[in-house]
């Protein structure tokens, strides 16, 4: 990951919680949100992982990172794949496996769990909203502009523009819009 990479995906994720972008904003928004707080720090363990000649930065940052996780309770794994514009609404309980890939504008709640079943874990398109409680688990592809309804568990693979409910969950409809950037 280059720094344009990892600058164009914290902006990304900071575009989530605040509309216009500024070094006052960024700080401010730092310390209010903690869902950005968390975001930021694992972006940059993510980059300063993959550069061997910043290691014992990374060590710092990961040490960093791990307290925000712990004072969270958030278990995101920095090997996860997650796309720019993630969006934590609140934090605690929310767990993802390392394995785990997951596209653009992803927006998540409380106690979610993305997790594997016999080594494979999910794949997750761009716009999807998970509701709070909601458990993927599987090598599982879960498509675009998806919303997932709280406490569903799904197992098996979602179409695009899905709207998913239940235990286990089942496609409820299928959306006729496309993904709108609302505020929930």
């Amino acid at each position: 990951m280059s720094i344009i990479e990892f600058k164009r995906l914290l902006k990304e994720d900071f575009y989530c919680y605040c509309e216009s972008y500024s070094v006052i904003n960024l700080i401010k928004i730092y310390f209010k949100v903690p869902g950005f707080k968390f975001c930021l720090w694992y972006r940059l363990c993510n980059y300063l992982g993959k550069k061997k000649s910043l290691y014992p930065i990374y060590i710092l940052a990961f040490g960093f990172f791990k307290n925000i996780s712990y004072k969270f309770g958030m278990d995101i794994s920095i090997h996860a794949q997650i796309g720019g514009g993630l969006r934590i609404w609140h934090f605690s309980g929310i767990i993802i496996n390392s394995k785990a890939k997951i596209g653009r504008n992803f927006s998540i709640r409380p106690g979610v769990v993305i997790g594997n079943n016999k080594g494979g874990a999910p794949n997750i398109g761009n716009n999807v909203k998970v509701g709070a409680g909601a458990i993927i688990i599987g090598s599982i592809k879960i498509g675009n502009n998806v919303e997932i309804g709280a406490n569903a568990t799904v197992v098996k693979d979602v179409p695009d523009n899905a709207v998913v409910i239940g235990n286990a969950a089942s496609v409820y409809r299928i959306k006729e819009k496309c993904w709108e950037n609302d505020n929930d």
